[in-house]
């Protein structure tokens, strides 16, 4: 237990202090649970580096945490100043916590009940996990193993196998640590970054809808890549949004889209999104090179590992021309879609943050003086719900069965980033 504890303590401290560096103004709670992502990201990133040079497995991210403690030393500038709480932050506050009690026993009954998690995590982020924490890791990439997707990113495979390589077992804990690490920063981050940018009572709301979500709960629990990658989501339009008072965080926006990509290859919509985004905002275009400054070193990591040890992805290949633009042309495909879409909503799964938005603003008026960043938001969400919609559209599988395997996933994928969205646009 010592070696896992500090398998998260280091990563915790180091996303921590990039953010303290970066922004020493944003609140403690929020550089927490936004530093506890981008920390296990910059670890993950670490391990595959030194092995795909060579270098002993922690020898760059002990580095980053020297590097991390002399920063702790540095005087940081003054946090800002809480306001008093109201008796609906008061009552909102118990309801989240108590909700939040509800989630934790939820995950770890859904956890104990499969503890080596659902089927992807066995058949492919803790299966890569142990072959990176044996010297043969590169065996994993092999068109011998194509139905565990060797195409796919490392960021989980990576930061589990670091942890196996500290404690010298494959303990099953190291999976389900790092699934309710991303799941309840994902929660964290929501709440806080809400709280900070409005108020606190849509902060809790917002967390309420979240942690109510019986989904996202489980969905974390069965130890997936999809909810980490709706933290890295959240993460980009939180640090976007912030960036406007603190242009620094513009980095960390470009770092958190990267780290996206690198969890999942649905990652790479958000770039796409973000780079299309910029360019049709002059003022984010002014932004974009402190925001490719961020994304560069990530992307040039995942693109190393897609060009020399990923096989072909299952999606690029395969089809021509013609085959597309038949799967574009045919209605049918897009009434399965469209059927999947109602089902995931009024059928349950996402329900209760629909329902809940719907009549957050019809209780409330429209005050928003922040409007621009929260339609900057919605634009980058409608672009990445467009190209999930177009892969499901021209998927080489049965579409059917590909609406129903993978669009609660995709939706899961955006869902704190949406709330986030919806409070922010209802702010005054």
């Amino acid at each position: 237990m010592i070696f896992i504890a500090l398998g998260l303590l280091s990563p915790l401290l180091i996303g921590y202090c990039l953010i303290s560096l970066l922004a020493p103004q944003i609140g403690r709670t929020l550089r927490i649970f936004l530093g506890a992502g981008i920390g296990a990201g910059l670890a993950s990133c670490c391990l595959f580096v030194s092995l795909a040079l060579g270098l002993p497995p922690f020898t760059l991210e002990v580095l980053a945490l020297i590097a991390a403690i002399v920063t702790l030393a540095r005087p940081r500038g003054a946090t800002p100043s809480s306001n008093p709480w109201t008796t609906t932050d008061k009552l909102l506050g118990a309801t989240f916590s108590c909700a939040l009690i509800a989630a934790i026993a939820s995950f770890l009954s859904t956890n104990a009940d499969a503890p080596n998690g659902g089927w992807d995590a066995v058949a492919i982020w803790n299966f890569h996990a142990r072959f990176l924490a044996t010297p043969a890791w590169r065996d994993a990439f092999t068109t011998l193993l194509l139905y565990s997707h060797p195409d796919y990113p490392l960021l989980l495979p990576a930061f589990i196998a670091r942890i196996w390589r500290l404690t010298g077992d494959r303990t099953l804990a190291a999976p389900t640590i790092t699934a309710a690490l991303f799941t309840f920063a994902t929660i964290g981050a929501l709440v806080s970054s809400l709280t900070a940018l409005t108020t606190r009572t849509q902060g809790f709301a917002a967390g309420v809808l979240l942690v109510g979500t019986h989904y996202f709960i489980a969905h974390g629990a069965s130890e997936y890549a999809d909810v980490p990658v709706s933290f890295f989501v959240l993460a980009t339009l939180v640090c976007l949004r912030l960036a406007r008072q603190i242009p620094r965080l513009d980095i960390l926006a470009g770092l958190t889209a990267g780290f996206a990509a690198w969890t999942k290859n649905e990652g790479w919509t958000l770039i796409v999104a973000l780079a299309l985004v910029c360019i049709a905002r002059r003022e984010l275009l002014r932004r974009l090179p402190a925001i490719a400054a961020g994304l560069a070193p990530i992307l040039a990591i995942d693109l190393y590992f897609k060009f020399t040890l990923a096989t072909p992805n299952e999606f690029a290949g395969g089809r021509g021309f013609p085959d597309v633009m038949a799967m574009i042309s045919t209605p049918a495909r897009y009434l399965t879609i469209g059927q999947g879409l109602f089902a995931s909503i009024a059928g349950g799964n996402f329900l209760l943050p629909v329902a809940g938005v719907a009549i957050y603003w019809l209780l409330t008026a429209s005050a928003n003086h922040d409007r621009a960043s929260a339609g900057m938001c919605a634009g980058l969400l409608a672009i990445i719900f467009t190209g999930y919609c177009a892969a499901l559209l021209t998927s080489p599988y049965r579409i059917g069965w590909q609406v129903d395997t993978t669009l609660d996933r995709l939706l899961v994928q955006l869902l704190p980033a949406s709330l986030f969205t919806a409070f922010l646009w209802r702010s005054g």
